[in-house]
């Protein structure tokens, strides 16, 4: 009964052992990267003098729509001209892909709207 108890607690050992072990020329330069993150979209609503939300936080590779809710025509437009809508008409659409991280500050040329989009 002792002897087969020890067997038993040596195979589970050694069966844990080659569970556990890595494979034989296992080398991190062989191993497949992580699969990328499924890209994501968000959006903002324009109306006439205010975007809604204001402020959005997004991870890199995300996209943003932005709708036209407004009566007249109005703009997306980055300070620092990173991005520039031009006129988008009411019912209309404007989408932007954001690649990098940072802090991206944005206004409507044809009102008092501003809001940011913050990307980690």
């Amino acid at each position: 009964m002792i002897r087969t108890a020890r067997l038993s607690l040596l195979a589970a050992a050694a069966l844990s052992f080659l569970l556990l072990a890595p494979a034989a020329n296992t080398h991190a330069a062989t191993r497949m990267p992580a699969a990328p993150h499924a890209s994501s979209t968000r959006y903002v609503s324009i109306y006439n003098g205010y975007y809604t939300p204001r402020t959005i936080y997004i991870t890199a590779g995300t996209t943003v729509v932005w709708t036209n809710y407004g009566a007249y025509y109005h703009t997306v437009t980055n300070y620092a001209s990173y991005f520039y809508s031009y006129g988008i008409a009411p019912g209309g659409t404007y989408s932007r892909t954001f690649s990098y991280t940072g802090t991206y500050y944005y206004y409507d040329r044809d009102s008092s709207a501003t809001g940011m989009i913050v990307v980690s």
